[in-house]
């Protein structure tokens, strides 16, 4: 990303959508050109990329260790760059401030805190327009999420599973839309748990949908 040349003309503000090393060149605008770095953050390239390095097996734990390493620096490093800081949901706050401020830092953790500001993720409303007359007579849950294990999609048809039988409320569902081809052996690991409690009438892996 260090190879990649800014551009002859200076640059008021560089948006990064997240926290990863290519958000590394608007760290060098920043202090070359003095542009604004506003950093929106989901929350989750931290965690994906510490899960795919720590279960990559054609490194050894030398060089996994070292990439972590690599990776928990740029974090650091672009959070106290950043002039604002602004997480999709106030529960990514406490973990940001903890990577920037060095891991739990006192003299770091003020100043991150005062440049981190939440802006939660609405809908657009004219797009997802409930239809009143056409909703259907069932208690119903839609959970939107790729089926894989970090979303707990198990956990989810678990919780089916006590609230049909064990509370028999039969008219429960649950709608589970997103990939079914993120994590397939779990896909199938879901199926067999809706299939072994007898929630086929109950849960339903839909894939992806219309919006």
């Amino acid at each position: 990303i260090l190879s990649c040349p800014l551009p002859d003309y200076d640059i008021p503000v560089a948006h990064a959508t997240h926290h990863g090393i290519q958000t590394i060149l608007a760290v060098v605008a920043k202090e070359k050109r003095g542009t604004s770095l506003a950093v929106w953050d989901h929350g989750v390239l931290w965690r994906e990329r510490l899960r795919a390095i720590s279960g990559f097996r054609g490194f050894p734990l030398f060089a996994r260790n070292a990439l972590i390493g690599l990776n928990r620096l740029c974090v650091h490093v672009v959070f106290n760059s950043a002039d604002c800081i602004v997480p999709c949901c106030e529960t990514n706050v406490s973990w940001e401030v903890w990577m920037g401020s060095l891991r739990g830092n006192n003299g770091l953790e003020v100043m991150m805190r005062r440049k981190i500001f939440p802006v939660i993720n609405g809908m657009e409303t004219n797009r997802f327009v409930v239809l009143r007359d056409n909703e259907a007579q069932l208690p119903t849950v839609v959970m939107l999420s790729h089926v894989y294990e970090l979303k707990g999609v198990k956990d989810a048809i678990q919780a089916a599973a006590i609230i049909v039988n064990v509370y028999k409320i039969t008219k429960y569902r649950l709608k589970i839309y997103g990939s079914l081809d993120k994590d397939v052996a779990y896909t199938s690991e879901c199926r067999d748990l809706i299939s072994s409690n007898n929630l086929g009438s109950n849960v339903f892996l839909c894939g992806f949908g219309n919006a």
